[in-house]
């Protein structure tokens, strides 16, 4: 669990191979570090192990959702970016996700330079 890497580690969270295969290439491309994870159980796991500098994090998911996760992470981690990610884009989901901690919310399908520059503002 040490953060002493060269590259910021970004944690990718999705049930979707596709998305996560297309986000993985970009992001890798800009010189991060990736680590994956299926589901809600899986990620908790990564968190554990990687100590990632940012999450992003699909909100509906088998095993444990999005927003049971983001809550779990922030009470032991205040200080690592969660970007919650979603189709299901309404004003309450919005709200909540940022009630219980979250730094940003993008929309799906994403826009691939609105998330890359969610994430380069939260990594700094």
């Amino acid at each position: 669990m040490s953060r002493s890497r060269t590259a910021p580690c970004i944690l990718l969270v999705d049930d979707e191979p596709a998305t996560l295969q297309l986000i993985r290439k970009i992001l890798q491309a800009d010189g991060y570090q990736i680590v994956h994870a299926e589901n809600g159980l899986e990620a908790l796991d990564r968190v554990a192990e990687f100590a990632p500098d940012l999450i992003l994090l699909d909100i509906v998911m088998p095993e444990m959702d999005g927003m049971a996760v983001l809550r779990k992470v922030r009470e032991t981690d205040k200080f690592t970016g969660v970007i919650m990610a979603s189709a299901l884009s309404s004003e309450n989901l919005v709200v909540q996700a940022m009630l219980d901690g979250a730094d940003d919310f993008v929309s799906k399908p994403f826009v691939l330079k609105n998330v890359r520059v969610r994430i380069r503002v939260l990594i700094r």
